[in-house]
């Protein structure tokens, strides 16, 4: 798959032709490829062909666990992506602090925002949830 734009710190930065040289602008011939290209990329997300992942290597994820019958927020570092061969994708981490071989964990994309969260606060705030609803 050719890339179309050029990325400049995650924003648009210009447009890529065939040849490799790059434009400010979109030459008109050009709408429709990139359109395409857009449209192809939308449809293999909704068919789940194509993940969009909700953190990178090295993030810091947050969820909450029980220790000595205290709930607490755990601080996790992602460390790899895998799937158990029945389309279901697993983010692997492992504490954040000890680094541990007893503290790897995996959790499906579909359990952000509900178990393991990208900002401590909503991990936080999910928490006081919980121990509200107890």
């Amino acid at each position: 798959m050719e890339r179309l734009t050029k990325s400049r710190g995650g924003k648009f930065g210009g447009f890529i032709e065939p040849d490799g040289r790059e434009r400010n602008y979109l030459p008109p011939e050009r709408i429709g490829v990139l359109l395409d290209r857009l449209t192809e990329l939308e449809d293999n997300l909704e068919s789940g062909q194509l993940v969009e992942l909700p953190c990178k290597i090295h993030d810091k994820l947050f969820t909450h666990k029980k220790v000595f019958g205290k709930w607490q927020i755990e601080e996790l570092e992602c460390w790899g992506f895998h799937s158990d061969g029945r389309n279901i994708l697993f983010i692997d981490c492992q504490n954040a602090i000890t680094a541990s071989s007893n503290s790897l964990r995996a959790f499906r994309v579909e359990d952000f925002g509900k178990v393991v969260f990208t900002d401590k606060t909503q991990a936080e705030a999910h928490l006081k949830e919980l121990k509200e609803g107890i």
